[in-house]
């Protein structure tokens, strides 16, 4: 997590900013457990910028803490957050010479809030080449030959997406030109699951439910992100398939001339 300061332009040795702000947003176990760190550039542009000094702050953890209420004996403890507390750590220069030893000071003010909670972020996940086949056929009439009219219902994270229905597909049919969209938080893509629905079309009736599937969300997508083969890697394929099946075949003739 990297956050920046304005430019102080020309201020040379010694620079303030007092009317500013940098927001840091870590987790509790983020801030027990790490140090941060500070870091003075010197901005070039447009040749690449100049480390001058940096520091560690190793006392963030000390915020999460308790500190009396007043300085009256016997005060009680509360917590650290929401009360500012000023630091100065002295910085190390970017610098190999002997005679630099100090990078000058660096002064703040930190002030320890829980943040609100921020909006999860949600993804669109794509579902494209549909099809469906061996289905069971649920349209009324169909011992006399009438057939069903399929279409896909997909559900994610209570989001929904639907596909256009096949009149008379029956059993088997193929959504190739249509994608399904569907928005779906990022944890539950990562965590939840696909509900994959087959329906019949039966307007003015009710919709006739043909089958339901649960897909690993997580799985389906890492599957559509492998690298999908070459038309030249696909003929490669079929000519070693065409090889083994002809060696095959030669081995079937020989072992059947030794018998005869």
């Amino acid at each position: 997590i990297v956050v920046e300061s304005s430019v102080k332009w020309g201020a040379g040795t010694t620079a303030y900013w007092p009317h500013e702000e940098v927001e840091l947003r870590l987790s509790k176990s983020m801030l027990e457990k790490k140090d941060i760190k500070f870091e003075v550039w010197n901005e070039n542009k447009p040749s690449a910028d100049t480390l001058i000094a940096d520091c560690v702050f190793t006392k963030a953890k000390e915020l999460l803490g308790l500190m009396p209420e007043s300085k009256a004996d016997g005060a009680q403890l509360v917590p650290k957050l929401g009360h500012p507390f000023p630091y100065k750590l002295e910085m190390k220069p970017n610098t190999t010479r002997a005679k630099v030893t100090r990078g000058g000071d660096l002064g703040f003010t930190v002030t320890c809030e829980l943040a609100p909670e921020l909006p999860e972020k949600r993804v669109a996940v794509h579902l494209s080449r549909m099809r469906a086949y061996d289905l069971k056929e649920t349209e009324v009439g169909g011992v006399f030959g009438a057939k069903q009219d399929p279409y896909i219902k997909v559900i994610l994270d209570g989001g929904t997406a639907q596909s256009s229905y096949k009149d008379g597909a029956g059993t088997k049919a193929e959504w190739k030109d249509e994608i399904l969209t569907v928005e779906a938080r990022q944890t539950s893509v990562k965590r939840g699951e696909f509900v994959l629905e087959v329906w019949n079309e039966n307007a003015p009736a009710p919709d006739t439910l043909i089958g339901r599937a649960y897909v690993s969300a997580a799985s389906a997508l890492a599957k559509s992100l492998m690298p999908r083969p070459t038309t030249a890697e696909k003929a490669e394929a079929e000519k070693a398939a065409r090889k083994a099946q002809r060696e095959a075949e030669h081995a079937n003739d020989d072992e059947n001339s030794v018998i005869s």
